[in-house]
């Protein structure tokens, strides 16, 4: 395998309101005014996006989700700094701000080879159970590395059945990313899922085998592919169309000055990325505890490790509505309920307190 040192193809003219300097990671920088700079300091990850803004162009489009990276300010100088290389002989666009239009630019990467690393890797598939239920609705895939931040990546995955037919047209078509491009989201289309919706019928039958192929074509950040296939054999239930409970555990506390997890607990199988996207830590000022949330087997207990030790103190754990078990059943709503006095409950946070000694 290469990895590549880079080179933006692109000259800086004087006096021009975008700056982009660098090899493989680029420091792209914007003027922007001053109103703008004063609305979005303090805030940068949640606001400077809608200023600036980098993507990959893929099949002479613009791809509709952008680069990962992080942001900083100075003064009226906007800058942005990809998370990971871009990648060899691919061509991107920057986006950002200029008054009341979008201005963009253009570039393209080159570079040298240079002999190097270890290829991407599938780390595991979600869920983990080896028997879920049909109407399972996300599926999660974990590389070991940046992939490449590509919508159709669905077109990779496969689902076949224990007769090794193919189920066609398993996925809805678009796929997300998730941690920086290492997580991938499939959704089976929810006409698959939910009664009374007719979509080329249900992906699974109950009391059957299944089995979720990764594509080895499937593509990193720099364009490579994987070693080989990825397999994941699962069983497949009855139906789920009933809520999961949550709790903790109350009984193994984490001591201050430790990293030991904080174990959350349900009642059931739980979607993977709801959870890691939707359960927070706060301490007793309400500040947020950042945090890394792991699945246990069977995805119904996760370990939510600080990254720093524990203080002595109060704290909360927080969980979105959105967060949901397998067949996408909310802790407060079913999937299948859409009345609009039911789904006032989805501005319910579920909150659990415990005291660090």
């Amino acid at each position: 395998m290469i990895v590549v040192l880079l080179l933006v193809r692109l000259h800086v003219i004087a006096g021009e309101p975008i700056n982009i300097k660098g090899t493989s990671i680029p420091v792209i920088t914007v003027t922007i005014a001053g109103e703008e700079a004063a609305r979005i300091k303090g805030q940068l990850t949640e606001k400077a996006g809608s200023i600036l803004g980098l993507y990959m162009i893929v099949d002479g489009a613009r791809a509709s989700v952008p680069v990962s990276g992080r942001y900083s300010l100075a003064g009226r100088k906007l800058s942005f700094e990809p998370i990971y290389p871009l990648g060899e002989n691919m061509e991107f666009e920057v986006v950002w701000k200029s008054g009341d239009k979008d201005s963009t630019r253009r570039f393209n990467t080159s570079g040298q080879m240079t002999p190097v690393v270890a290829d991407a890797r599938v780390v595991t598939a979600y869920p983990t159970s080896d028997t879920i239920p049909y109407n399972t609705l996300f599926f999660h895939v974990r590389f070991s590395r940046p992939m490449m931040n590509d919508r159709q990546s669905y077109k990779y995955v496969q689902v076949y059945d224990d007769a090794g037919n193919e189920r066609e047209k398993a996925w809805r078509q678009k796929s997300f990313w998730l941690d920086s491009g290492r997580v991938l989201v499939l959704m089976i289309h929810p006409g698959r899922v939910k009664n009374g919706i007719h979509y080329e019928g249900p992906l699974f039958d109950s009391g059957r085998y299944y089995k979720l192929v990764v594509n080895k074509d499937i593509k990193d950040a720099n364009g490579n592919t994987l070693m080989d296939n990825y397999e994941q054999r699962f069983f497949v239930a009855g139906e789920d169309r009933v809520s999961p409970a949550a709790f903790i555990d109350n009984i193994h506390i984490p001591r201050a000055g430790s990293t030991l997890p904080l174990i959350l607990s349900f009642s059931e199988g739980m979607d993977y990325a709801s959870v890691i996207d939707g359960a927070k830590v706060y301490d007793g000022t309400g500040a947020i505890v950042p945090c890394s949330i792991e699945s246990k087997p069977g995805d119904r207990r996760f370990a939510i490790v600080p990254d720093k030790q524990w203080g002595k103190g109060e704290y909360k754990l927080v969980l979105k509505s959105a967060v949901y078990d397998f067949a996408a059943n909310r802790i407060n709503r079913l999937f299948e309920i859409t009345d609009s006095r039911e789904m006032e409950k989805d501005k319910i946070e579920i909150k659990f307190s415990f005291k660090v000694d």
